[in-house]
């Protein structure tokens, strides 16, 4: 029970944005991190008002490799991930589709109401 609330991030990102304006956020997908990872951290360094930085691509590596790699870490143990039922992925799917549109509303960003 406790992951489906942490999973239902408008109701989260509701309380950020009542207390801070909407600019000051960044709200970055995980998968956009894991497919570009050094496209989401200059946007990251970016909007913290950091100096730009100009890294070698072996620089960049060095440090996305000392940071949590989420599912890259799984793929480095070698451990299969097991397929989710197709009635659990729609059954998911159907009770986060209110919180996941919410949230793209919030947003301003369509591409938030994904589907597992």
């Amino acid at each position: 029970c406790d992951q489906l609330i942490k999973s239902m991030y408008s109701e989260f990102v509701r309380e950020w944005l009542a207390t801070f304006q909407k600019g000051s956020l960044l709200v970055i997908q995980a998968e956009d991190y894991y497919t570009n990872t050094e496209e989401v951290l200059l946007r990251v360094v970016e909007h913290i008002g950091l100096p730009s930085v100009d890294l070698t691509s072996q620089q960049w590596r060095k440090m996305v490799d000392l940071s949590v790699d989420g599912p890259k870490q799984r793929k480095k143990s070698g451990e299969v991930p097991v397929k989710m039922p197709e009635f659990i992925r729609k059954t998911l799917n159907n009770f986060y589709a209110p919180f996941n549109s919410d949230l793209a509303q919030m947003l301003g960003d369509q591409r938030f109401p994904w589907n597992l």
